[in-house]
């Protein structure tokens, strides 16, 4: 499938960061879709028009995806989106609970209130959380952002992340590969400022040839664990969320982790119920789960509380049931 073609912003329009500092201040969405079913679409604008205004949430639709900050696509998406957006793959109704998940945020068909408000807000979290980064002094919180960012609209190209003081960060998305003059431990303490990112020339490009580079998915969670450990602030991201599946080995080096790992799968979690059952800080899981949000690891749920089941002292002695250190032991291979 071929890359989606970006249209030229409109005369006047504001620049990136002006825009998504907007997003963030005003919590304004503009919402478009691309090839999702025609009911779907009936029902977002429905929805939308229902929303708009609540939860001071600003929400208008755009046919212009140029113009999107949130963009359903369907489940298997595989073109580019503009870097801006934040993907949101819709699920099919009937599809299996073990679907895979592509990078982004996903909800599941059918749209209706409820769910597509969570979603919406987990959005709108993100944003205003990338729009913040641009003013932090930790070169390392502005980068994660950008890479998770493209990452989310299924960059394909090779991207050039300038830095200020000229030196260059170049990005093979496809591959799974990052180029950098700086060892990775420079890179962490982010010590360095972000200019636009800008596609690589095909000089550049051929000089890549034959170098290493370093595993781009590793320098991810590198850089969340390091932040994890920072005074940068975490996304203020409100409601349940769960993992889909396990995180990247890379994930779980941080202490605290695995805890919070088999926390999540095993049920929704709020940041706050989390930080309480796994020790971890509120800025770490914070940190956490803006990375596996924007991989398609995690997601924003719906949720309600179970009451606690009634007990039957009929029922035969069984053996107790596995701890969540021996469910991580388990998990990890660890004896």
């Amino acid at each position: 499938m071929n890359d989606m073609q970006h249209t030229a912003p409109a005369q006047g329009a504001r620049s990136q960061p002006e825009a998504l500092s907007a997003a963030g201040m005003h919590r304004g969405l503009v919402v478009g879709v691309k090839d999702i079913p025609d009911k779907e679409q009936l029902v977002l604008r429905s929805l939308l028009r229902v929303m708009d205004g609540k939860n001071d949430l600003k929400l208008t639709f755009s046919d212009t995806l140029s113009d999107c900050n949130v963009v359903l696509v369907p489940a298997h998406w595989t073109s580019r989106l503009p870097p801006t957006c934040v993907s949101v793959h819709l699920i099919p109704e009937d599809a299996p609970a073990d679907t895979a998940h592509h990078p982004g945020l996903s909800i599941r068909a059918p749209l209706r209130l409820t769910n597509t408000s969570i979603l919406l807000r987990a959005a709108a979290e993100l944003l205003a959380h990338g729009a913040a980064l641009l003013r932090s002094p930790n070169g390392l919180a502005p980068l994660l952002d950008t890479l998770l960012r493209h990452i989310m609209s299924r960059e394909r190209r090779i991207t050039v992340l300038p830095l200020k003081d000229g030196r260059e960060i170049i990005v093979n998305f496809l591959d799974d590969r990052y180029y950098s003059l700086f060892p990775v431990e420079e890179l962490l303490k982010g010590r360095f400022s972000l200019d636009e990112p800008r596609r690589a020339s095909d000089a550049e490009i051929a000089a890549l040839v034959g170098q290493e580079g370093g595993r781009l998915r590793e320098l991810l969670w590198l850089a969340t664990n390091r932040l994890s450990d920072s005074t940068e602030p975490g996304a203020t991201l409100s409601g349940h969320f769960r993992l889909l599946r396990w995180p990247d080995t890379m994930a779980l080096t941080r202490p605290g982790f695995p805890m919070l790992a088999a926390l999540l799968t095993s049920r929704p979690q709020t940041i706050e119920k989390a930080c309480a059952a796994s020790g971890a800080s509120v800025t770490a899981i914070s940190w956490f789960l803006r990375t596996n949000l924007a991989l398609g690891i995690a997601e924003s749920v719906e949720t309600f509380e179970a009451p606690e089941p009634a007990l039957n002292l009929n029922v035969p002695h069984a053996d107790p049931a596995p701890s969540m250190l021996s469910r991580i032991r388990e998990r990890l291979k660890l004896w």
